[in-house]
């Protein structure tokens, strides 16, 4: 998978630049919930879920590139421990139209993950960092009003594994979106619900 995932970006870079066809400068934020396949069991105690928050912006230098630098975090306590991860990302966008209602988005960029896990006053953290890579596609359902969003993504993280979302936004004023977005890989799905303002 990650073989074709890196041929499919590969060939989406090397493709004719066209003017895309939405704004990639942006300010985003979400909240969530990510629940996990199999339980995972951290000194006795049993977690199911766990709450997860993004904090995301993003420039958009040219018509075909953008950078973006984004933080995401997800957590949970019990009554005696307490799991935290945080992943910071560094990443370029290639977006591209196909069209003038869908945009191809090829993404490579710098990812830094840490975990931690507490148990009263002790904690235990392993972090890791590696190379992000990824194709989405943006589609206006309806022009400037609905859109509708998919992707997948990896990374060269040790144990990390294809990640394929979908989701939809609704826009007003040509600036602002509300966006839900699901998105699964063989271990956890996550919901989110998110603002953009985008510029």
């Amino acid at each position: 998978m990650k073989k074709i995932l890196l041929f499919a970006l590969t060939a989406s870079l090397a493709a004719p630049a066209f003017a895309s066809n939405f704004p990639y400068s942006n300010i985003d934020v979400a909240i969530g919930k990510m629940r996990l396949d199999e339980d995972f069991v951290f000194a006795g105690e049993v977690y199911e879920e766990f709450g997860t928050f993004s904090l995301s912006g993003a420039y958009q230098f040219n018509s075909n590139f953008a950078l973006g630098l984004g933080t995401s975090a997800f957590a949970n306590d019990g009554p005696d421990t307490e799991v935290v991860g945080v992943a910071v990302a560094l990443t370029a966008l290639f977006p591209f139209a196909v069209g003038d209602q869908l945009d191809i988005v090829p993404s490579v960029g710098l990812l830094s993950s840490e975990i931690e896990l507490c148990q009263h006053n002790w904690c235990y953290s392993d972090s890791d960092s590696g190379i992000s890579y990824g194709l989405g596609l943006r589609a206006w359902i309806v022009p400037k009003e609905l859109e509708l969003t998919a992707g997948i993504t990896d990374s060269t993280l040790e144990d990390s594994e294809p990640l394929v979302s979908v989701g939809g936004a609704l826009w007003w004023q040509n600036q602002h979106s509300l966006r839900l977005n699901y998105s699964s890989d063989k271990d956890t799905s996550q919901v989110s619900l998110g603002y953009r303002y985008s510029f």
